[in-house]
């Protein structure tokens, strides 16, 4: 539903170069991270997503049941912050920031949390997740005849994660979420018109539960080149059983840290299952997903220390059994980001 283009797409889109290597813990106490602000621009075709309260996509009036959505484009503001705290002793460190990779579904999550160090036995986090700008989806998607109405799509839950298990490259990470539509009225018009029963509506509900996992390992191929390879397992339990189901995806991300210029490059393919039959449609819709992005940074441009210019590129595309749940995205960023060491 709503998250499936922008939650798979947005692991694509994350500036890893500028985090903090997941292995380790800075050598010096004190302040560490980023902050930054900058315009991206997206061309997304979507049948479920509208934006948030600052991004409006004019998509409110659908194209039909029988047809792929339409293509919109949206130029929306940026602001990055990643701030990390680590204490004397160098075993604790403190973290607040938005996820970037949410932003890119027009979600505006927020995570706290902490990670501590466990010596040889690696490092271990945990971190509250919710939104301050929940994403807006269609009160009812399948609407087609007028301009359909907006609603809210709140979320909240938590992530813990083990990176460096027992002395290795392994890392480990579950996030719970909980989704909340607000006035969800899926099939509504459909129902009206008598061609969905009662309960087949209640079957198109989205308020539910996330639970994903990610194994990934980080390999390092030089002094400034690394490799993470990771498999993501993400299971729906919603109360709408047409979209329950899981989705299943390998990635890979290669990293370049050099002393002027960094970059990232991921791949992404993934399988998305639903576990009943859409009854709108009278099939699951299925999907195979794609995915390439990049990041490119400027360290210190003109001379500027301690600040970087990033440019992000982005493309997503999933091919659905049904081609109203089609959807696709191309996406391009320019941010400027200080460091705080």
């Amino acid at each position: 539903m709503p998250a499936r283009l922008f939650l798979l797409s947005s692991l694509l889109f994350v500036p890893s170069a500028l985090a903090n290597d997941p292995l380790t813990m800075p050598d010096l106490p004190g302040w560490s991270g980023y902050l930054g602000a900058g315009v991206a621009y997206y061309d997304v075709s979507s049948n479920f997503v509208t934006g948030n309260r600052l991004v409006d996509l004019d998509n409110e009036q659908s194209r039909g049941l029988q047809r792929a959505p339409g293509s919109e484009s949206v130029t929306s503001p940026e602001v990055l912050l990643d701030l990390r705290y680590t204490f004397e002793g160098l075993q604790t460190q403190l973290f607040a920031g938005n996820l970037v990779q949410d932003m890119v579904r027009f979600d505006l999550a927020h995570q706290l949390g902490v990670r501590h160090s466990l010596g040889e036995w690696g490092i271990v986090s945990a971190g509250y997740v919710f939104s301050s700008l929940p994403t807006e989806v269609w009160q009812d998607p399948f609407l087609t005849d007028g301009p359909r109405s907006r609603s809210d799509r709140d979320s909240q839950g938590g992530r813990l994660g083990w990176s460096a298990i027992a002395g290795s490259t392994l890392g480990v990470s579950y996030t719970y979420r909980r989704i909340d539509v607000k006035e969800d009225r899926a099939g509504e018009e459909l129902r009206i018109a008598g061609e969905l029963t009662v309960d087949e509506q209640a079957m198109l509900r989205r308020d539910g539960e996330h639970h994903r996992f990610e194994f990934n390992a980080l390999w390092r191929l030089s002094d400034n080149q690394r490799l993470m390879p990771a498999l993501l397992f993400t299971q729906r339990s919603i109360e709408g059983r047409a979209n329950e189901g899981e989705s299943k995806g390998m990635q890979l991300t290669y990293y370049f840290d050099g002393v002027n210029i960094s970059a990232t490059v991921t791949g992404y393919y993934g399988d998305r299952d639903y576990d009943a039959k859409n009854p709108v449609f009278d099939k699951a819709p299925d999907a195979e997903e794609y995915g390439l992005g990049a990041n490119l940074f400027w360290h210190q441009p003109m001379g500027l220390n301690q600040w970087d210019i990033r440019l992000g590129l982005l493309y997503f595309e999933s091919d659905a059994r049904v081609e109203f749940y089609d959807s696709d995205l191309f996406g391009a960023s320019l941010s400027l980001l200080y460091r705080f060491r």
